[in-house]
């Protein structure tokens, strides 16, 4: 295990295939290049970024975060790759993208920002979840199932936020919310609004919007 203290950063373009625990600064920082996490599995006690353009892989890992840890596109993209991300939270800033690329889940999590679930792929999210910002299900509204998973036998869509299905005009169920379990309940507050096109199977209490 490599541990990066407060005062240590990691930056640049390649590979961190060890096991890490980041108390430090781990960030893409070259326009257009990618720094991965990928291999071992690793720790986030502080920052992991893509800065000035570049982009941050994060790629078959589990990535656990204490609870000031912090995921974060700053002008940069960040991508998750089937990833297990636990604790903490994922955010974007100054124009930085957020993107589900392959087949993810939260575990616990913070989102404050715009997060893409690309064509094809599935968020799982199970413990607790807030959102305050949008999650949108199939941006490009291509003709590919992508959904959200509800894993968790009772969880809160908590933050003020909004779901965004984006199904293709020709199968509504290219953009869908499903469940574990026929028994798992989705709670909708106030605060938050689902809206678009698609379907949602999972069991669910509205207290917030739905809206075609």
């Amino acid at each position: 295990v490599l541990t990066v203290p407060s005062t240590q950063t990691i930056r640049g373009t390649g590979n961190i295939y060890t096991a890490l625990v980041n108390d430090g600064i781990v960030q893409a920082d070259q326009a257009g290049k990618v720094l991965q996490l990928f291999g071992s599995s690793k720790t986030n006690n502080n920052v992991v970024r893509a800065i000035n353009g570049g982009i941050m892989n994060i790629a078959g890992i589990a990535l656990t975060q204490g609870g000031s840890g912090l995921v974060v596109a700053d002008a940069g993209t960040v991508n998750l790759s089937s990833v297990n991300l636990s604790g903490g939270t994922l955010t974007n800033t100054n124009g930085g993208a957020l993107a589900v690329t392959a087949s993810s889940a939260f575990n616990n999590l913070a989102l404050n920002g715009s997060l893409s679930v690309n064509a094809g792929n599935t968020l799982t999210l199970a413990g607790s979840f807030t959102s305050n910002g949008t999650i949108t299900v199939n941006p490009t509204g291509a003709n590919a199932s992508t959904h959200l998973d509800i894993y968790s036998s009772a969880l809160t869509l908590a933050g003020t936020g909004t779901v965004v299905l984006n199904a293709h005009p020709a199968n509504i169920d290219s953009a869908y919310i499903y469940y574990n379990s026929g028994s798992n309940v989705l709670t909708i507050p106030s605060t938050q609004t689902i809206r678009g096109t698609g379907d949602i199977y999972a069991s669910f209490v509205n207290n917030g919007t739905i809206q075609a």
